[in-house]
């Protein structure tokens, strides 16, 4: 069932783009495909899941790729290290991944006062962050800044900002 939703997002893609050719929209949906399963492309989700706003904003931003945004924030428990990890994902407007960013972040939930920490991301443009768990509630992570020394951040293009996690 995956085939109808892609074409009707390159029909998407064409519609806000009319100048964009079968590769660059091919191009396009590759590249803002949330990844699911291994890393890249794979025989069980392909390039992953469709994601229909990211490729409009990429078909329409398309090759200007001078700023970049948070594509996603994912929050999980680790039970065994009775830690939280945050997982984010920072993308240039041209769907590329954006290695090197400095990404600062402020934790809450742990107490009435928030921690800042701050990080690099990885050649696939993603960063993680890991915080102890001292207590149960709700536990949530923002993006405060993101810098790179090649491409302005765009804060109104983030998918999200904050992500927030219930630990009993």
């Amino acid at each position: 069932m995956a085939s109808p939703h892609v074409a009707g997002v390159a029909a998407l893609i064409k519609s806000a783009a009319p100048s964009k050719s079968n590769i660059d929209i091919r191009t396009i949906l590759e590249t803002t495909a949330e990844d699911l399963g291994t890393l890249g492309w794979d025989e069980s989700f392909g390039y992953g899941l469709v994601d229909a706003y990211a490729a409009i904003v990429d078909a329409i931003n398309f090759n200007s790729g001078n700023e970049m945004f948070i594509r996603f924030i994912k929050l999980k428990k680790l039970k065994k290290l009775k830690q939280i990890k945050a997982t984010i994902k920072v993308k240039s407007t041209n769907g590329k991944k954006v290695p090197f960013a400095k990404v600062s972040v402020a934790w809450s939930g742990n107490d009435s006062s928030k921690f800042l920490d701050n990080a690099t991301t990885n050649e696939n443009g993603i960063v993680v962050f890991t915080i102890p768990i001292l207590k149960n509630g709700n536990h949530s992570i923002t993006v405060e800044k993101v810098f790179h020394p090649k491409l302005n951040y765009n804060k109104t293009l983030n998918f999200e900002t904050t992500e927030e996690i219930r630990i009993r």
